[in-house]
C-alpha cells in the first residue's frame, strides 16, 4: 500500500483514534501523523490514553509505511507452530444461520501447499449432512483451522447452523486460529507484534480485502466481490432451473471462497516470514 501524501492523513484515520482521543491529542500539541509517530510509548498521554503505545505504532507504520514488527513480543504463530495447518473460510447467510431452512453453503479449506477442498451445499435440504461431513473431516484431521475474523464471524454463525441440528461444535471452536484477532489487530500491546501500515475508512479498516492487499496481494476478476454478493447468488443458483448457468453460478461461487482462503494464507505467509 503507497501512501503518496501522509500530510493528508487525519489522526482519526489511525487505528483506535476515535473522537474523544483525537481531542485529547490535538489539545496537547499532537496535530498530525508525523507529531504522533514521533511520540515515545510511555509518554505521559498514555495515563490518559491507555492504548497510546498501540496508536502510536500504527502511526508509525503508516507514517513511514512499511509494517512495523516490535521486538520481544512472542508471536501467537508460536502456539500452531508443528500443526496441521490449514486455512478456513465460510460463505453463509446469517439471515437463516439460527432458523433454517438452510444457513451456510460453503465451508471451504485451503492447505499449506494451497490445495482446496470445498464442501458446497448442492441443494439446501442437504445442509446437515456437509455439516456433518465436515465435523467428520476436521475429527479426524485434527487440524488448525486459520481463519480471519472468525471470532465475530463464522464461529458464532456456523455455531448456529450445528445448533439446529443438535450437532456438537466444540471441537470445530477449539480447531478455530483467527489470525486478525490473535496477531492483526490484537488490541493489546503485550500481544501485538506486527503493526500494518493502513489506515481507517468507512469501512472495515483491517478487514481481509484490505490487509491483504496491502500486503501485495493481487485481486483476481471475479464476478462476487464479497459475502453478502455471495448470498444472493447462491439464491439464485437454488433458484435457477438450468444445469449450465447453476453451473457457472457455482464456480463463480467457489472461485471467490477460494479467493478469501488464498488472502488468508498470503497474509499468513507474509508476516510469517517477518518472525525474526
Amino acid at each position: 500500500m503507497i501512501i503518496e501524501n501522509k500530510s493528508n492523513i487525519e489522526l482519526s484515520q489511525i487505528p483506535l483514534i476515535g473522537r474523544t482521543t483525537k481531542k485529547i491529542l490535538e489539545d496537547h500539541g499532537i496535530k498530525n501523523i508525523k507529531q504522533l509517530s514521533a511520540l515515545s510509548g510511555d509518554n505521559y498521554l498514555s495515563t490518559i490514553i491507555p492504548p497510546l503505545r498501540i496508536i502510536v505504532n500504527y502511526a508509525k507504520a503508516i507514517y513511514h509505511n512499511k509494517i512495523i514488527v516490535r521486538e520481544g513480543i512472542i508471536s501467537a504463530f508460536d502456539t500452531i507452530e508443528n500443526k496441521n495447518i490449514y486455512f478456513f473460510d465460510a460463505e453463509y447467510d446469517s439471515r437463516y444461520t439460527e432458523t433454517g431452512p438452510y444457513g451456510v453453503f460453503i465451508l471451504g479449506l485451503l492447505d499449506t501447499e494451497g490445495n482446496p477442498l470445498q464442501f458446497f451445499l448442492e441443494n439446501p435440504d442437504e445442509e446437515l449432512q456437509i455439516l456433518q461431513s465436515f465435523s467428520d473431516w476436521v475429527e479426524k484431521n485434527n487440524p488448525v483451522l486459520i481463519t480471519y475474523g472468525s471470532n465475530c464471524g463464522d464461529a458464532l454463525e456456523l455455531a448456529k447452523c450445528f445448533s439446529r441440528y443438535n450437532l456438537s461444535f466444540t471441537h470445530i471452536k477449539k480447531s478455530f486460529f483467527d489470525l486478525y484477532a490473535n496477531v492483526v489487530f490484537t488490541q493489546n500491546v503485550n500481544k501485538q507484534k506486527y503493526y500494518l501500515p493502513i489506515v481507517k475508512s468507512s469501512y472495515k479498516p483491517l478487514g481481509l480485502k484490505r490487509v491483504s492487499e496491502c500486503l501485495g496481494y493481487r485481486p483476481s476478476d471475479l464476478k462476487i466481490s464479497n459475502g453478502i454478493a455471495a448470498t444472493f447468488e447462491y439464491e439464485k443458483y437454488i433458484q435457477e432451473e438450468h444445469k449450465k448457468i447453476r453451473d457457472i453460478i457455482k464456480m463463480r461461487l467457489l472461485k471467490y471462497n477460494r479467493d478469501d482462503l488464498k488472502r488468508t494464507k498470503f497474509i499468513y505467509d507474509i508476516l510469517k516470514q517477518k518472525i525474526p
